[in-house]
């Protein structure tokens, strides 16, 4: 296995592995996961995007978004198409608000997020390959990050690596999402 910056080749299997890994978070809009790929597809930034390789395969993503480029946009056509015209619009109301509003971070400072690994690869240290190859190779000196309370093992993932909970934020709507509120966690290199 290795990893490096995504590429063109890359781009279907992103999306795919991001419906697979927040399936539950999409099933809002559709359980048809192959529809969520299509959605996310022509939205990924792929010089944001790094991947785990394995067997000439993505079986792992990470994101870097910072004060210049995020990670995703949403691409309007594809979510009406993709959702329907009703809940492509909610897709498109909450998802911008998600994927594309900007960051105001110091030029050493990141948002990691859309961290994920294949079903059948998890438990094979990929998730934790991924983190400290971004923390190793990437010119950030601080990684800030979320994650939704319902996703607890991932919450422990991120503190094998040395990243600390600094607080949580309440999630409006958490009810209709199925969780409460996200951890805020980050790490800083020293």
């Amino acid at each position: 296995m290795y990893i490096r910056l995504a590429v063109e080749n890359d781009r279907r299997q992103i999306a795919e592995l991001i419906a697979e890994a927040f399936e539950r978070d999409f099933s809002v809009l559709t359980k048809d996961m192959c529809n969520v790929a299509n959605a996310m597809e022509n939205g990924i930034e792929l010089s944001q995007f790094y991947v785990a390789i394995e067997d000439d395969h993505v079986v792992g993503i990470a994101a870097i978004n910072d004060n210049k480029k995020r990670a995703m946009r949403c691409d309007r056509d594809a979510y009406l198409k993709n959702f329907g015209w009703f809940f492509g619009r909610v897709a498109l109301w909450d998802l911008r608000k998600e994927f594309e509003k900007p960051f105001h971070f110091l030029d050493d400072t990141c948002y990691v997020e859309f961290c994920a690994v294949k079903k059948e690869y998890r438990r094979k240290r990929i998730f934790t390959a991924l983190l400290q190859y971004l923390i190793e190779h990437t010119k950030y000196r601080e990684f800030t990050l979320d994650v939704l309370n319902i996703n607890p093992h991932a919450k422990e993932g991120y503190e094998k690596v040395g990243y600390k909970v600094y607080g949580q934020v309440r999630e409006p709507l958490g009810f209709i999402k199925g969780y409460q509120f996200r951890w805020l966690m980050h790490y800083v290199k020293e």
